[in-house]
């Protein structure tokens, strides 16, 4: 299945000039092929002036060039299949320190090739993935220490977040952005921007130097002395400042304003109950300038979805018995992200059979993908992004506009009967929904699904389904970024020094098909060959050595 010509515009559009997106058609065959879809591209050109109104000096076609090659490239290693990676990392561990602290959390950053770590006593560690090239006839992938950050050693890392998601923007770095990243240890948030320069042919080694950006204190905030901060959450920057949500023990969500070094600063707090039942997910902000964002909070003792300004801690919507309700069923997850478009809710019955529901927040939010679009009172797109605008042409309010959210079941064979989705990870640059469900056995089973089958009659298949341990049932443990998806056991790394990742890679093409395009021809040489037969079975034991 090839990448729609809509979809691979608008991610290359999020990032570079108009002037570039007309030179992208020479490089990306799904662009090339697409040309004539005037609407398309005249529709994700305004929405790219919208959001950047002007424009730096046109820059070199080069990084567009790449990144519009990486792109289709991904898009197509994940209609494909796995390998897996088991990776040693003993005395990487061992030579820094690591191999005493015990491993808690991973997240992907910037991609497929770094990973950081989060350990008991407050320490994190940056990790740099080194693949072999194809010269050299290697096919083990390394692993080595980039460097440690330390935190407060009284307390285990609880959650870390990253921003830009390496799920949904896997080329930040190529586009020279710089990364955030926010760990919540105890009753205090540390938050760090990546301030090393990459290298043509190593974009992790940004990553290896970090500044801090902020701490944010709730300890005066907690009205118990052991309360500490239970998840930690950073907006897409629309301000001079940053916006950062965190969730505290005591089941309070707090909005906090930071970015220059300090200590950060609490704008507004709202009660969301018990903290171990709460979802927090941003989405992107409506305007790079000024403007709003908005939050999703998924609250599983009311079954409800409410969105929330993340400037001023309003809410301005919410919908209730968003999660599947037959008779005797409990809420497993919540499933909702800045690029899904869909949110997805995961309930038991007595029985062990799995329900879902969803909420397609492309009918609420004025556009899909969380684009700029302020509302006339003359009706149509307005231009004007600020929420103070009194332009008499457009007279509007550059706010998120609304519509009503309607809950819809999902019927199919991603969780059904003896079938419960545990999570999932959505891959919002390939459209793509990680799942991992449970079907009533210690193990789990790890599924690739496209994301328009999910919202489908029910008639999608997996493009992909193995079986995982039973550890893997954990989201902490389990990472998404690029091509790769890192299974953490964490017994598995203090003691034998395993690490597993499964790097997908794209199915072999006929003469017929390998027509590639200028930017493209040569890149899937590299990944090898997949059977020709179907894809589901035929891989079921690729994770039967994790």
């Amino acid at each position: 299945m090839e990448a729609p010509f809509a979809e691979v515009l608008h991610t290359c559009m999020l990032y570079t000039t108009i002037s570039e997106a007309n030179r992208l058609s020479e490089t990306c065959s799904v662009l090339n092929r697409g040309v004539d879809a005037a609407g398309d591209w005249a529709e994700i050109a305004f929405t790219r002036c919208v959001r950047y109104p002007a424009d730096p000096p046109d820059p070199p076609i080069r990084p567009w060039r790449v990144v519009c090659g990486l792109h289709e490239r991904l898009w197509n290693a994940w209609r494909g299949r796995p390998h897996l990676h088991q990776v040693t990392v003993r005395d990487e561990l061992r030579h820094d320190g690591l191999s005493n602290l015990d491993v808690l959390i991973v997240e992907f950053l910037a991609g497929e090739d770094a990973i950081v770590l989060g350990h008991s006593h407050g320490h994190l560690s940056v990790w740099e993935f080194r693949s072999p090239r194809p010269q050299d006839g290697e096919t083990a992938l390394d692993a080595f220490v980039l460097g440690t950050l330390q935190t407060s050693g009284s307390f285990d890392v609880q959650d870390l977040h990253v921003c830009p998601s390496a799920a949904s923007e896997p080329f930040a770095l190529m586009l020279g952005r710089s990364v955030w990243l926010a760990a919540a240890v105890g009753p205090a948030v540390y938050i760090w921007e990546s301030a090393g320069c990459a290298r043509k042919s190593r974009q992790a080694a940004a990553l290896k130097d970090w500044t801090p950006r902020g701490a944010l204190c709730h300890a005066p905030l907690f009205p118990r002395d052991f309360h500490t901060v239970w998840a930690v959450r950073l907006c897409e920057a629309n301000h001079d400042w940053r916006i950062a949500l965190t969730v505290g023990e005591d089941g309070v969500l707090r909005g906090w304003r930071f970015g220059h070094g300090d200590t950060g600063t609490l704008a507004w707090q709202f009660d969301v109950g018990d903290a171990r039942q709460v979802i927090v997910s941003p989405l992107s902000p409506p305007s790079r300038g000024e403007g709003r964002g908005l939050a999703a909070v998924a609250r599983a003792d009311h079954r409800s979805l409410q969105l929330l300004d993340v400037d001023t801690g309003e809410v301005t919507d919410s919908i209730y018995s968003v999660w599947p309700d037959m008779a005797g069923s409990l809420p497993v997850s919540a499933t909702c992200g800045a690029c899904a478009n869909m949110a997805l809710f995961s309930s038991i019955t007595e029985r062990g059979d799995g329900a879902l529901s969803g909420v397609d927040l492309r009918t609420h939010l004025d556009t899909s993908r969380g684009q700029p679009w302020a509302v006339s009172n003359a009706g149509g797109p307005c231009i004007c992004t600020s929420p103070r605008c009194t332009c008499s042409a457009c007279d509007c309010a550059a706010r998120w506009e609304t519509s009503q959210m309607e809950v819809e079941p999902i019927v199919g064979s991603l969780a059904g009967p003896g079938r419960v989705l545990w999570f999932a990870l959505p891959v919002p640059a390939v459209k793509a929904l990680v799942a991992i469900i449970s079907d009533g056995t210690p193990s789990k089973s790890l599924e690739v699904w496209e994301s328009s089958a999910v919202r489908g009659p029910g008639s999608g298949a997996a493009c992909f389904r193995g079986k995982v341990p039973s550890f893997a049932g954990n989201p902490h443990l389990v990472a998404v970024g690029g091509r790769r998806i890192v299974l953490l056991n964490p017994r598995a790394l203090l003691d034998k020094g395993k690490l597993n990742v499964l790097e997908w890679r794209p199915r072999r093409r006929t003469a017929e098909q390998a027509v590639s395009s200028r930017g493209t021809r040569g890149i899937l040489a590299y990944f090898g060959q997949m059977c020709a037969c179907g894809v589901l079975g035929c891989y079921g034991g690729v994770l039967r050595s994790l």
